[in-house]
């Protein structure tokens, strides 16, 4: 026992020691490729004089891969703010609505060059949600991402929001039927991400959320990434109390279903989320 424990103890600090390490490399990283896009903003906007056409494009794919790399970067910096338990979570009363289409604005240029339809399934009044609507922006913003890079061109994006209850904690693992029938409940909101693409496997969904996973290596150079987006969505919706699992989406496609509980005492959206199309 005692050398369990200490190893124990050694595995902490290992992880400690990096989430430090990838704090530090992704601040000191961050500081001087700011610079980089903003000196190639300036060029672009002609601050330097006139350029030719082709200096142009140089000038612009600098800034295109200088933002691809501050925002891994970005991401490496939250995961590790949230390992070590230090990112700053602005909690507040808000509605799922605007979010949802804000991430619908933002995908929109994205999703018709892609020639992937993405819309907004509604269905009842929503419960009012307490957090942080910017991470919870983040959230969905991720997964709709993903979803329009993984959905082949005339496929389909859809976030299905619905009022749900929620089980309260334990009740699940209850296994007297009659208890668990009169178990306590809670009301809360399920956003379910579907998509018509090329679908994960079953046997790989368990580590889609594990930091760095990637499914299919072949897959990752033909669409990018660095396996950090469904691990700082997960770590993300458990710091709102909520899960996140993945399914498939029949008859083809993923399903990721995010569930979160609705805010103490709260108070019901007079209208449900509008419909809305990219």
């Amino acid at each position: 026992n005692a050398r369990l424990q200490e190893a124990y103890d050694r595995l902490k600090e290992l992880d400690r020691l990096k989430s430090n390490f990838l704090a530090t490399v992704s601040h000191e990283l961050r500081t001087p490729l700011t610079s980089i896009i903003g000196y190639s903003e300036m060029l672009t906007e002609g601050i330097a004089g006139p350029m030719t056409v082709e200096q142009n494009d140089f000038v612009h794919t600098i800034h295109e891969k200088g933002e691809h790399l501050l925002g891994l970067i970005m991401s490496l910096l939250d995961l590790s703010k949230l390992e070590s338990g230090t990112m700053n979570m602005r909690k507040k009363a808000f509605q799922i609505a605007p979010v949802l289409h804000e991430v619908l604005t933002t995908v929109i240029p994205n999703a018709r060059k892609n020639g992937v339809e993405v819309t907004i399934d509604s269905e009842g009044a929503m419960p009012e949600l307490r957090g942080d609507p910017e991470r919870m922006r983040q959230v969905v913003l991720n997964l709709v991402d993903n979803a329009v890079k993984f959905t082949p061109k005339g496929g389909k994006v859809t976030m299905r929001v619905r009022p749900v209850t929620i089980a309260a904690p334990g009740a699940e693992d209850d296994d007297d039927s009659g208890s668990a029938f009169f178990a306590p409940s809670k009301p809360g909101l399920e956003i379910r991400v579907l998509d018509t693409g090329i679908g994960i496997a079953e046997k790989e969904r368990p580590r889609v959320f594990d930091a760095f996973y990637q499914v299919d290596s072949s897959s990752t150079r033909e669409y990018g990434g660095a396996g950090l987006g469904l691990a700082i969505v997960k770590r993300l919706v458990e710091a709102h109390g909520g899960t996140i699992a993945v399914a498939a989406n029949a008859p083809q496609g993923t399903a990721f279903i995010v569930t979160l509980p609705a805010s103490t005492g709260t108070s019901i959206a007079p209208a449900a989320v509008p419909v809305g199309t990219a």
